[in-house]
């Protein structure tokens, strides 16, 4: 509609919320869509969209096509500085990144923690909520808290549903059965070479988020297997030893919000970043902070 000029539905006002996700294709289209008014709600300070392509600075952009749009019509500010839901230490650290955060009046002053990877494992408990910004440290620590007997369940069954497909692609043998787990972790080295290997060759804009994505998948499978490695990089350990078994594990460990198979009073929440954005815990623990 943008490139082409095409018609698109005309509303007397339009609103675009989490604006700071927009692309500046999306940007334009919204521009086509007001007669009257156009209000966009969002956050200057945040940018963790940018694998769909949305702009890095994506709130000072669009007005500045507001403006240019409408000269004439004035493009006003409504700063939202007081924070409702945060602790007044969270706020405290937050100005260090948004100096105009306020917390709000009376709030609970909460507290911060740095802890070590061993501290995270022992004070973790059901109810908290873990967070981080890619997948395989979340798949790794809750292998951990379920051999130590904790339940842990990580969010998102896209997530389960493309390592489901990649391990039956790579695991299931030519008469339907499953492989051992050494036998498979063999297939998966060769899949993660030569899955590099064409990524080298494709012709495309952004390749590191393509290696990042194969390596999150291959790594994620790996802490799925339970596989241990010593210091000379080399397999010390397996946890599971069937495929089948693997398979098994990621139904258990992968769930949605809405699933009622599983409280979330009574296992660790493991989540990215993306996909709890907006949720709230009374802990939360934030993975591979630095």
């Amino acid at each position: 509609p943008v490139i082409l000029n095409l018609p698109v539905a005309r509303y007397r006002y339009v609103g675009v919320d989490e604006a700071q996700d927009s692309s500046p294709a999306r940007m334009k289209l919204a521009l086509k869509m007001y007669t009257h008014s156009l209000f966009i709600v969002g956050d200057w300070m945040q940018s963790i969209f940018g694998f769909t392509y949305a702009h890095t600075d994506a709130m000072n952009v669009f007005k500045d096509m507001m403006i240019a749009h409408q000269p004439s019509v004035p493009c006003l500010d409504f700063p939202l500085t007081l924070n409702w839901r945060c602790p007044s230490k969270i706020i405290s650290l937050a100005k260090l990144l948004c100096p105009t955060i306020r917390a709000r009046p009376n709030a609970p002053e909460g507290a911060i923690h740095i802890v070590s990877d061993e501290q995270f494992l022992r004070i973790v408990r059901p109810g908290d909520l873990v967070l981080c910004r890619v997948n395989a440290d979340l798949i790794h620590a809750a292998y951990q808290l379920i051999k130590q007997g904790i339940g842990a369940v990580v969010l998102g069954r896209d997530i389960g549903r493309n390592l489901k497909n990649i391990i039956i692609r790579l695991g299931r043998t030519q008469d339907g059965s499953y492989l051992h787990t050494v036998k498979f972790i063999t297939r998966l080295n060769e899949w993660y070479e030569h899955e590099g290997e064409l990524i080298a060759t494709k012709n495309v804009r952004n390749p590191e988020r393509l290696y990042q994505k194969l390596d999150d998948d291959y790594e994620c499978i790996l802490a799925l297997c339970g596989v241990e490695v010593n210091e000379s990089n080399s397999v010390s350990s397996i946890g599971i030893t069937s495929v089948e078994g693997v398979l098994a594990k990621i139904d258990v460990m992968f769930g949605e919000e809405t699933d009622n198979g599983f409280d979330p009073n009574n296992v660790v929440t493991l989540s990215t970043i993306h996909k709890m954005k907006g949720g709230q815990c009374r802990r939360v623990f934030d993975l591979r902070a630095h």
